[in-house]
């Protein structure tokens, strides 16, 4: 650890430890969703986090279930953009 390091206090080190690993996560779901486009024959497929954040009147998905990805705990709910 350099010295600029050792007078960050611990807590600010963790956090920051715990959001680079949440966006380690976000970019590995991106990349396996990438991934999966090839497996559905689809342009862009996107996350149930990311279908949240839509307004539903305009957005055009289609449902294609719990997937399970590649270097994911859990399978994922993801909906093909049509």
């Amino acid at each position: 650890m350099n010295s600029k390091n050792k007078d960050l206090p611990l807590k600010t080190v963790r956090m920051t430890q715990k959001n680079i690993r949440s966006s380690g996560d976000v970019v590995n779901l991106a990349s396996r969703l990438e991934q999966a486009t090839k497996n559905f024959n689809a342009r862009l497929l996107i996350s149930e986090a990311m279908r949240r954040s839509l307004d539903s009147s305009k957005a055009n998905l289609e449902d294609l279930g719990l997937v399970p990805l590649k270097g994911q705990p859990q399978p994922a709910c993801i909906f093909r953009v049509v």
